[in-house]
């Protein structure tokens, strides 16, 4: 069975701009999540793939790795967000890659286009920024020719407002921690919809103010990629 064309698994998540973000979804106007965007395209072409960015970049890469500035970038590449919070399914735990929690389809080359099924719809990011890991799609066809070579321009992060900001996690809570730094000791954990009490500010992570269920007051860093700003 033919692959499915890059330009058109490209075109696919074009096609999804928009579109509310729900999880697990429809893969259709009326709800798709990240995963569920590539599932899409196979499902096009009459083709399977495992639901859930984990499985997808350790199952269904045929090459991958680390963005770097030299990583030569294609068009219909997917591309991934890694972070080590222990919250990747359990089989893939004593792997050592930790969790590939979200994944998206690299749209352009010449400027950068990613487009990714996120909160509160799917949208487009005009640059690498977060954006971790790459991987070429089993089956998809790349071609033969030499990919263009982009430097990804960083996106920074936007700073906290002063006042409040609520925990806009996907599904699990946000480790608050004792350290600006994912090594940092956790302190507890905040359910998602938590509003929290700006303090401070440094790049990534934000120190906050939060009040737990039991009324014992916290104080600690947060990742500010998972807050929304009041």
């Amino acid at each position: 069975m033919a692959k499915i064309p890059a330009a058109q698994a490209a075109a696919a998540f074009e096609e999804i701009i928009g579109w509310p973000y729900k999880s697990p979804g429809t893969n259709d106007s009326r709800g798709i999540d990240c995963s569920g965007a590539w599932v899409r395209v196979y499902q096009r072409y009459g083709k399977t793939i495992y639901h859930g960015s984990n499985s997808q970049y350790r199952l269904h890469c045929q090459q991958k790795g680390a963005l770097e500035a030299s990583t030569p970038l294609r068009v219909g590449m997917a591309v991934f967000k890694r972070r080590f919070d222990g919250q990747e399914p359990a089989q893939y735990r004593s792997d050592g890659l930790g969790n590939l929690y979200h994944v998206g389809c690299l749209t352009g080359v010449s400027p950068v286009r990613v487009v990714h099924a996120t909160t509160p719809v799917a949208k487009v990011d005009a640059g690498i920024g977060a954006w971790t890991h790459w991987g070429l799609m089993t089956e998809v066809e790349y071609g033969a020719a030499p990919p263009v070579t982009v430097t990804p321009t960083p996106i920074p992060a936007p700073a906290p407002k002063p006042g409040q900001a609520i925990v806009n996690t996907q599904q699990t809570g946000l480790r608050l921690r004792k350290q600006p730094s994912l090594s940092g000791a956790p302190i507890c954990e905040m359910p998602k919809g938590s509003i929290l009490t700006v303090i401070d500010s440094v790049t990534g992570w934000t120190k906050v103010r939060y009040t737990g269920a039991s009324g014992m007051l916290h104080i600690g860093w947060c990742s500010t990629e998972y807050l929304r700003f009041l």
